[in-house]
């Protein structure tokens, strides 16, 4: 089902332009506000369609693979610009830096993965898998980012294990 709304979002930018896109997209969010802290919908997806031509490519590549290395000279490389253009070109199109985007980026992995893991993974392997730095550094930016700690988070919206039911005794 999901995928079918995603697919008609990706038709409407095409057709109508990323605003109307984005709009639609609001308006289709079932519940006026999430629970907990829960964002409402990615925001460097947002900031991601705002975007096109090289750096647009660039963002898909970050998208592709957050945890991948992403100096800022590599990536100003990538793009045939010089590290601090590349700055100007993310504050002018994003109105944020290429490490707070990539930071943002690595956290929203991050926060997938504490949803889908059960038990929650070690924060010392996520930070390291994400590079973020270490466990208590990937604690505050990600309190700092959705407002609570990793494992209040993974309390609140973390898959749960399903109980094997016992099949019914025969009569």
């Amino acid at each position: 089902m999901t995928a079918g709304i995603d697919l008609a979002l990706s038709l409407v930018e095409a057709d109508h332009g990323a605003e109307l896109a984005g709009r639609v997209a609001r308006e289709l969010v079932m519940f006026l506000h999430r629970p907990g802290g829960q964002s409402q919908f990615s925001e460097a997806l947002a900031q991601q369609r705002r975007t096109s031509g090289p750096l647009r490519e660039l963002l898909d590549g970050l998208h592709a693979d957050p945890a991948g290395d992403h100096r800022l000279e590599r990536m100003a490389e990538r793009m045939a610009v010089t590290p601090r253009h590349l700055s100007r070109l993310f504050r002018r199109h994003l109105d944020t830096s290429p490490g707070a985007y990539l930071t943002q980026l690595r956290l929203e992995g991050d926060r997938r993965e504490l949803i889908d893991g059960h038990p929650a993974p070690p924060l010392e392997r996520l930070a390291a898998r994400w590079r973020l730095g270490g466990a208590e550094q990937l604690r505050r930016l990600f309190h700092r980012r959705y407002g609570v700690p990793p494992s209040v988070y993974h309390e609140r919206f973390g898959a749960r294990p399903v109980p094997l039911e016992e099949p019914a005794p025969c009569p």
